[in-house]
């Protein structure tokens, strides 16, 4: 089916504007304009003149509810066409325009193959909220009519089957537990280059007039009822400036966990979570407020903003160490 014809006769801010929509070869026209100018109200009298004018319809605001009428010219594939005009009402609401008689409310039924408001509203009378909200319903529906229908508009009869044969592709590419897939592999590729940037910088740190940004988160072990984590900063001999609200745990399902307390001693920090977790698990140290996040070694020093895996073992002694490259091996960057 193809619309030739719409006649916004009075309906919304319309009176007696005509769309010729008859011209061209490949049934596309771009209707333009700024906001508030009218768009919307077409696209709405669209489906109502395909579907009926809504019983406590919104496009009475200029035009008297009984006195909202449409219009417009259809046209099949093989040629028949036909002209007509709906009224309010709840029967013999399609007219004939030239003498008004009644065409009969199922006139339409050859032009629009079976499709109901709701499918066309899905399918073809896409707007902004519906487009963000109903996206996954055009090729979900068990049905499988929505894809054909989609599919058949773009020339894609087989939709479905590309849809399918996407996703195989993908996940050739990538899978969230797979080691050896291309993306996968390159992902890791990017962690072990970020550790060699944290040996680099490890390196530096035994020059003497290094610069170095203060302690070194190397150590996170979980307690065994999953509600606090012992974090071990190396390069310290006394942690300074420590706050609940500078650490956070991203858990097994990928969710964050504030901590709600952290009690310090010299290099150690016990910190207590909102909720349990389990493992694998990662400490974040610089959650969401580095570079504000402020702990310190007793030169002022500040720690740099990282992410670590939290382990199920025994934290290490409550004195410092130095970092070796084993810390930077496992750290990785905070996450944005």
């Amino acid at each position: 089916m193809r619309i030739d014809r719409l006649d916004l006769l009075a309906f919304g801010p319309f009176t007696g504007l005509a769309l010729e929509l008859a011209q061209g070869q490949q049934g596309l026209h771009v209707v333009y304009g700024e906001n508030e100018t009218g768009k919307s109200s077409a696209l709405r009298a669209i489906g109502d003149l395909l579907f009926g004018i809504a019983a406590r319809s919104t496009d009475d605001f200029v035009h008297d509810m009984k006195a909202l009428r449409l219009g417009g010219t259809l046209r099949t594939r093989d040629g028949k066409a036909l002209a007509f005009v709906r009224r309010k009402g709840n029967q013999n609401v399609l007219l004939d325009p030239s003498t008004e008689a009644p065409l009969g409310d199922d006139a339409l039924a050859p032009f629009l193959g079976g499709i109901d408001r709701e499918e066309f509203e899905r399918v073809f009378g896409l707007d902004h909220e519906r487009l963000r909200k109903n996206a996954g319903a055009l090729l979900e529906r068990g049905d499988g009519a929505t894809s054909a229908i989609v599919g058949s508009g773009l020339g894609i009869p087989e939709l479905r089957h590309v849809v399918n044969a996407l996703r195989e592709e993908a996940e050739e590419l990538w899978s969230a537990r797979a080691r050896n897939k291309p993306v996968n592999k390159t992902k890791a590729q990017l962690k072990e280059l970020g550790r060699e940037v944290g040996r680099a910088i490890l390196k530096l740190r035994k020059r003497p007039n290094a610069d170095w940004p203060g302690p070194v988160l190397d150590f996170a072990a979980l307690s065994p009822d999953g509600k606090t984590v012992f974090a071990h900063f190396a390069e310290v001999k006394k942690l300074a400036g420590v706050l609940a609200d500078d650490f956070g745990v991203v858990d097994a399902d990928g969710k964050p966990v504030k901590c709600e307390k952290a009690t310090a001693e010299n290099t150690r920090i016990a910190l207590s979570l909102e909720k349990p977790v389990r493992l694998p698990a990662r400490l974040v140290y610089g959650w969401q407020n580095a570079p504000k996040a402020t702990l310190a070694d007793e030169n002022g020093n500040r720690a740099p903003a990282v992410q670590l895996g939290i382990q199920a073992k025994d934290i290490p002694p409550d004195k410092e160490t130095p970092a070796p490259n084993g810390a930077a091996s496992s750290a990785e960057p905070r996450p944005k």
